[in-house]
């Protein structure tokens, strides 16, 4: 794997970072989170132990309270055989505060993949955890 894949996975993965935490903490905008998951996947992800397709989650995140991410850590990997930032694997820790009052450690794991050849990435796994109140 080369040192040019890892930094374009790792630039990928700030750019969607900034894109996907800005719109799941902004509720007018946070149904535009769906234009990243991709709607073919059955087993799409895990949201502290709800197992969700593409409409489950639509709709979970559509009833989800006010919500503030603090990122604390973020780790991307390229998934082997796809280094040049086609596929990769985020990782990110942090806080969420929900309704402004409600303060929880999060750990988030999702797969994430690249469409076509335009920078446009659809996440096809995604697992959500809360660790404990801080």
């Amino acid at each position: 794997m080369s040192r040019e894949s890892v930094d374009k996975v790792a630039q990928s993965a700030q750019k969607f970072r900034l894109v996907y935490y800005g719109k799941l903490d902004n509720r007018s905008e946070r149904h535009l989170i769906m234009n990243y998951y991709d709607p073919n996947i059955q087993d799409l992800c895990e949201w502290n132990g709800h197992k969700l397709n593409y409409n489950g989650l639509q709709q979970y995140l559509s009833q989800l309270e006010n919500t503030k991410h603090e990122i604390d850590s973020l780790d991307a990997q390229p998934l082997p055989g796809n280094e040049g930032s086609d596929s990769f694997i985020l990782v990110v820790h942090g806080k969420v505060t929900y309704n402004d009052e409600h303060k929880r450690e999060f750990y988030q794991r999702m797969i994430i993949r690249k469409e076509g050849n335009e920078d446009k990435y659809f996440v096809i796994n995604d697992y959500y955890r809360w660790l404990s109140e801080p």
